[in-house]
């Protein structure tokens, strides 16, 4: 017939949890009681408990506990990956991912997957040092993902159980190397001093024709004229359009 209630930082709960406590109880000598309610922010809660008398004496409160609620974890992964964003064919076997998390304790596993438009992954994992965490270049190989878009992913849950939301980031994988192109550079006709297409010129600036033939070359590369196998001394290039 006593009332047993559970106490939060030595009060009341908003909701009060009590128990009237029947013979079971008292046999078994222990109740099990639920919150009900949010505990509010995550941080150390003591709890206690009292009990009440049929007369209405309250005995003291006691039997301190004390939790850690700990509800959240977040990971993020740093912005931009290898510079910018773009992976070529000598990065594409040591790419660097690093990133920080928020309520994660040392030594929780992070998880960090590389995906292609195909499908094909990859997938590293590495361990939270002082809120960071690194998949080192030596272990990130994606050279035999597909070329075009990766999606990096990462995953981390707390000591608690928290599983962070995911973290993700695109990058571009462009690992083909362009190719010499298949056709002769053509001398314009208006620097063509001589008969035509004899490629005598008078022109000490001529304009000449790459044809892109054969090159793989695609919108964003860049293009570089050489003279007997090296750059000009003020470096002729063109970043391709569409």
């Amino acid at each position: 017939g006593d009332t047993l209630e559970l106490l939060l930082g030595g009060s009341s709960l908003s909701t009060p949890v009590t128990k009237t406590l029947n013979s079971t109880d008292i046999t078994n000598n222990y109740v099990d009681l639920t919150t009900g309610e949010h505990l509010g922010s995550d941080g150390d809660k003591v709890f206690t408990a009292k009990v009440t008398d049929v007369a209405g004496n309250v005995g003291s409160a006691g039997g301190s506990l004390t939790v850690t609620l700990d509800t959240a974890a977040a990971i993020t992964i740093d912005d931009p990956v290898e510079i910018d964003n773009k992976v070529n064919a000598s990065e594409d076997d040591h790419v660097l991912v690093t990133g920080t998390t928020t309520g994660v304790e040392d030594s929780q596993t992070v998880t960090v997957v590389f995906t292609d438009g195909s499908g094909g992954t990859v997938s590293k994992t590495t361990t939270v040092a002082s809120n960071a965490w690194t998949i080192d270049a030596s272990k990130a190989d994606i050279s035999g993902l597909a070329d075009g878009t990766i999606t990096i992913t990462a995953n981390v849950s707390d000591v608690a159980g928290n599983a962070a939301t995911q973290a993700s980031q695109n990058i571009t994988l462009d690992n083909a190397t362009p190719s010499a192109p298949s056709n002769a550079i053509d001398l314009a006709a208006g620097s063509d001093s001589g008969t035509n297409t004899d490629n005598l010129t008078n022109d000490t600036t001529p304009t000449v024709r790459v044809d892109l033939t054969g090159t793989n070359a695609a919108d964003g590369d860049t293009l570089e004229l050489l003279l007997g196998g090296v750059s000009l001394s003020t470096p002729v290039t063109k970043t391709l359009n569409s």
